[in-house]
């Protein structure tokens, strides 16, 4: 049986692995120079390969029901499992899980080792633009081979890698390595495309969110099967705000705080965490804002009103903070309000606040007034702000929507058309910050892997 895997990412790569060890014959397609690109980038370079605070109130998706049953049968205890069995070992941090070398690099490239021990043929360079089943029920890929030199015996690439122009193909015989060291010689038809024909495909292509996408995204392929693609936002990225000269002042403040964010003209709150919040000159980034971006992005999508409000001291109510201020006044009324607040906020905060609430950093914290003084709490306590837009795709972790859930059986396979998978980023589900999202990439992918490589589903 002969399986063709479109995308080399993490999804893609534990896919190859698990058909490859049930017998399969596996080709993978990558658009890019080199397998899992974005997991050598995943957790700044550290890999947080899972959680062991596994539940499906972590992912988001029109419909949670295939991530329930999904993480049930591939948890974070059988992805622990699957990597001890190729050698790694791990660090648990709170519940967060990474290799023991705190390296990505590791994780990445004991998946593709595994997939060489296999005889997976790992083809880089090879950006898929059409798929069709024929009347027999295989299917036909279409790919461009980008321009690969080879000199020294070493791959080198000319081109960009999302360029699929047909000026930048070979049209005559070509020689390349695969993953393997095998060379590979094909014959590039007038069009500029190269073709395999295949048993069953696995649609693993991720999407383009980080910047590690291809022009033909995973979503292209499917939509052009036939699937319902919920609408692609950026997820686990900033926002982008309003007021931006206060930005401007407090550009690089990191402060633990707690953020809600409100969408429609009846402010309703949708979503909220807790966490280090990073001031840009653009607006507001950090974990807290990653796990609600998500949100805002369909909000925004749908021309609501999105508001932000931030308490910049959650562990202290309005007026525990307002006695403080209230016994600085008494005993320490010649000190300046900057001063004063600078010993409870970061003083770049206290800067930015004061701008905005309009009053002079010299001012002595006796000449504050007690409305002065309740204004400036609600700046600290409920600071609201709008939204005016969220960070571009090449900037976010992840994408949020893909192919509907409800479109695809448990084993990941499409109910549009027999025998093709679809797994990973490409389908309509992705989680908060802490392993999650790469948590299901390694369970569809692997679930979708074992299942392929059957006789029958």
């Amino acid at each position: 049986m002969k399986i063709i895997i479109i995308g080399g990412g993490a999804s893609g790569l534990i896919a190859a692995v698990a058909a490859a060890e049930n017998g399969a014959e596996v080709t993978v397609l990558e658009g890019r120079d080199k397998p899992a690109g974005k997991l050598y980038a995943t957790g700044n370079g550290r890999c947080n390969l899972t959680n062991t605070n596994m539940s499906d109130r972590h992912y988001r998706s029109e419909n949670t029901d295939l991530v329930k049953k999904t993480i049930k049968r591939f948890g974070y205890q059988e992805t622990l499992d699957f990597f001890h069995s190729l050698g790694l070992m791990f660090k648990d941090r709170n519940g967060y899980i990474y290799p023991s070398t705190g390296q990505a690099a590791t994780v990445a490239e004991i998946l593709v080792k595994r997939c060489v021990e296999l005889g997976v043929n790992i083809k880089c360079a090879s950006v898929v633009v059409a798929l069709k089943k024929k009347k027999d029920g295989k299917f036909v890929i279409k790919y461009v081979e980008r321009n690969i030199i080879q000199k020294n015996g070493i791959q080198q690439n000319n081109i960009q890698t999302d360029d699929i122009s047909q000026n930048n193909i070979n049209q005559n015989n070509i020689s390349r390595k695969n993953i393997n060291g095998k060379n590979i010689n094909r014959k590039i038809d007038d069009t500029g495309e190269a073709e395999e024909t295949a048993d069953k495909v696995i649609l693993a292509a991720g999407s383009i969110a980080g910047g590690f996408g291809c022009r033909v995204s995973g979503t292209d392929i499917a939509k052009a099967a036939g699937h319902t693609i919920v609408p692609l936002v950026p997820a686990l990225t900033g926002l982008k705000c309003e007021n931006k000269k206060f930005f401007q002042i407090t550009a690089g403040v990191r402060i633990e705080a707690k953020v809600t964010l409100y969408q429609g003209e009846n402010k309703q709150a949708v979503a909220e965490d807790t966490g280090e919040l990073q001031l840009t000159d653009y607006g507001i980034s950090g974990i807290p804002v990653f796990q609600i971006s998500r949100f805002a992005g369909y909000a925004l999508l749908q021309k609501q009103k999105v508001i932000v409000q931030i308490d910049f001291l959650p562990e202290y109510n309005f007026n525990m903070l307002l006695n403080e201020i209230k016994n600085s006044r008494k005993f320490y009324g010649n000190r300046s309000i900057s001063e004063v607040f600078s010993l409870i906020f970061h003083s770049k905060l206290v800067k930015g606040v004061l701008f905005l609430a309009q009053i002079k950093e010299s001012k002595k914290i006796s000449e504050l007034s007690d409305r002065e003084q309740k204004k400036l709490l609600c700046y600290f306590k409920q600071f609201s702000v709008k939204v005016t837009d969220i960070n571009e795709m090449k900037h976010a972790q992840v994408c949020a929507g893909g192919v509907s859930t409800i479109e695809l059986t448990d084993n990941f396979m499409s109910k549009k058309t027999e025998n093709l998978y679809i797994t990973g980023e490409t389908v309509d589900v992705d989680g908060i910050c802490g392993g999650y999202n790469l948590q299901f990439a390694w369970a569809s992918g692997y679930i979708a892997g074992s299942a392929a490589s059957c006789k029958k589903e």
